[in-house]
């Protein structure tokens, strides 16, 4: 696996994240980033705690391992 790919494998605990962004992921049983990009951004928006912060921020997380294309609109 890739480096980039191993980022969306990794528990979420470890990735470098704000603490708004660690309590979404807790309170909707998300553990890596691919359990979250299984969802496309309008439903993402509906679940308790996902925000267009939340969004900014895993947008820019993905930006940084050039992978936003998995990201589903």
């Amino acid at each position: 696996m890739n480096e980039e790919l191993s980022i969306l494998e990794k528990p979420i605990q470890t990735l470098a994240t704000s603490k708004e962004f660690q309590e979404m992921c807790n309170l909707n049983g998300f553990k890596t980033l691919k359990s979250i990009l299984e969802f496309q951004v309008n439903y993402l928006l509906t679940i308790p705690g996902f925000n267009h912060r939340i969004l900014k921020e895993l947008y820019q997380i993905l930006e940084v391992y050039k992978l936003t294309g998995k990201l589903k609109e």
